[in-house]
């Protein structure tokens, strides 16, 4: 039995191989590392001596198809043996020459109501429980991007430590991903690499829509890690005794401190901090777009 996959959503595709070879015993091979007549060779190979020979299914993984494929009648119609290729290009005029009995499957990429019906059929097959609120924020959250929803759900279920999925749980990540990227917008600055820094501001505004109010919010996260790190290390406190008096981790305190070096004094951290919450508090009272005020604070770190 022999599959064709092919599109852009390489996940979908991944997870459907992953569904056909569960439980079974097979062999991946990728085409950019051995000619597609070597593939075919082993696999009749393995067709023709099925009978002496262990059986064993392939799953053939490709950017694009150079060749047509000459796959024997035998391997097509051999029920026992499970043939999958997968190449997210294809021309439309390999796919008509095709041998005749391959099962063809597209896998473009997913919009609107499919993506809420795909999310919701992962979630099932991973026996994990979930609420409607949870699959409406987690299909706009992520979007058609599903390399990132499995990303998210394995955080869910690591942190909970339950195979369940709540609306209140996604809310939590989405937090959580945004001070990632505050600190990421902190500590590109620090690093005279403003540039970066206002990439990632742009793409939170512009391409995750996420509110002004809430980036100032989480940016004013990590200066309060800053000021909080940098009062506690003019004690003398060691990181270990550090992290257990914020609990945060190791690295964001260790980055924390380096980006406090600069300041030599608490007053003018202060100074930093007040600065942002008058930039929140004057955000729509200014006529100057949100976005260029938290580019004008960035510009002003050290």
């Amino acid at each position: 039995m022999v599959y064709f996959l092919y599109g852009e959503d390489s996940f979908r595709a991944l997870h459907f191989v992953q569904k056909i070879l569960k439980g079974k015993k097979y062999k991946r091979m990728d085409f950019e590392e051995c000619e597609i007549k070597d593939i075919v060779s082993q696999i009749s190979s393995y067709s023709l001596f099925s009978s002496i020979v262990e059986e064993e299914n392939f799953f053939i993984r490709g950017e694009k198809m150079s060749s047509l494929l000459q796959i024997p009648d035998a391997v097509i119609n051999d029920e026992n043996k499970i043939i999958i290729f997968y190449f997210e290009k294809i021309t439309q005029d390999q796919l008509k020459k095709l041998p005749f009995g391959v099962k063809i499957k597209k896998f473009k990429s997913l919009k609107g109501a499919s993506i809420l019906k795909f999310i919701q059929d992962y979630l099932t097959d991973l026996k994990i429980k979930y609420d409607n609120e949870a699959i409406n924020i987690l299909s706009q959250y992520c979007g058609g991007d599903f390399w990132k929803m499995a990303t998210e759900v394995a955080f869910i279920i690591n942190k909970k430590g339950a195979k369940e999925i709540l609306g209140q749980d996604i809310y939590y990540l989405a937090e959580y991903s945004l001070k990632q990227n505050a600190f990421a917008i902190i500590d590109k600055a620090f690093c005279r690499q403003q540039g970066k820094s206002l990439k990632i501001l742009n793409d939170l505004i512009q391409k995750e829509k996420i509110d002004e109010f809430k980036i100032i919010g989480a940016i004013n996260w990590q200066i309060k890690n800053i000021l909080t790190i940098k009062e506690l290390s003019l004690r003398n406190l060691s990181l270990s005794t550090i992290q257990k008096f914020t609990s945060l981790k190791y690295f964001i305190i260790k980055k924390s401190l380096e980006q406090s070096i600069p300041y030599n004094n608490l007053n003018s951290l202060l100074k930093l901090h007040f600065d942002l919450m008058k930039l929140y508090f004057n955000l729509k009272r200014l006529k100057i777009s949100p976005q260029t005020l938290i580019e004008k604070f960035i510009y002003s770190l050290k």
